[in-house]
């Protein structure tokens, strides 16, 4: 059995997203991580957990069904929630177009689109925050070995 992609995949993931996002004009101020960081900015995408499932092929590297989980968040002190959700909904558009405009991330990977979300979002004592979480559903097939 070969090993699987998800290493790989997030790795890529990260870094189409990563090179996408940081440079959008509007998104300056946008820190993107690879997993959920120590210190966490107002405004974050980071990646999450990937699920893997897989499915046999006989003799051939079992294709594999990934779901990773990218998570936006966003926190503005006086802010309203309205507008913490709208920007997290803005950020989630960018990364949506990021994956359709070259769904294939990485050699094997047949595409990778959101899958779902969900957005939630409250007010503690002095600011709005949002969150969005959106499920990838990513299709690889690992390299023979």
């Amino acid at each position: 059995m070969a090993g699987t992609t998800a290493a790989a995949v997030k790795a890529a993931l990260f870094a189409r997203i990563q090179a996408a996002l940081v440079s959008h004009p509007s998104l300056e101020r946008l820190q993107v991580a690879y997993s959920a960081p120590a210190q966490i900015e107002r405004e974050c995408l980071y990646l999450g957990a990937v699920r893997i499932t897989r499915r046999p092929q006989g003799t051939a590297p079992d294709e594999e069904q990934l779901t990773a989980a990218v998570h936006i968040y966003i926190r503005h002190p006086g802010g309203s929630l309205e507008g913490t959700d709208a920007r997290a909904a803005e950020i989630g558009a960018l990364l949506e177009q990021v994956l359709r405009a070259e769904p294939e991330l990485a050699d094997g990977v047949i595409f990778a689109r959101v899958e779902s979300g969900e957005l939630d979002g409250g007010l503690d004592d002095d600011a709005a925050l949002s969150l969005l979480d959106y499920s990838l559903l990513i299709r690889a097939m690992p390299a023979l070995g």
